[in-house]
């Protein structure tokens, strides 16, 4: 007969549950800030403001990536030759699936 006995098993998976939770964050958060600098670099640019104006700020397990300037909405509907429209969607979808809207405005 062959006994096997596990001692703290339990505080075993906590630690590979932490572990597991900190690599996934450290992974969100490098692919966010790619993100950020990928659409800073695809807004289109004459002034500068609407480039300048992305920010990143960090949620519970996420992050929301965001810009106040009021015309970006113009700019991802096309209005500039300098990018497509909708280079906001198209440039977040290279860095996975949303849960939800990728674009939402306040007017």
């Amino acid at each position: 007969m062959i006994k096997i006995s596990v001692k703290n098993i339990t505080s075993t998976f906590t630690d590979l549950n932490l572990k597991r939770e900190k690599l996934e964050n450290t992974y969100l958060m490098k692919e966010s800030y790619k993100l950020l600098l990928h659409l800073k670099a695809v807004t289109p640019i004459d002034t500068g403001e609407a480039r300048a104006g992305w920010i990143i700020k960090r949620g519970y397990k996420h992050f929301i990536l965001s810009n106040s300037v009021p015309y970006l909405k113009y700019l991802n509907e096309g209005s500039s030759q300098q990018a497509p429209s909708h280079f906001i969607e198209s440039t977040a979808l290279k860095y996975g699936r949303p849960r939800g809207m990728i674009v939402t405005s306040r007017d």
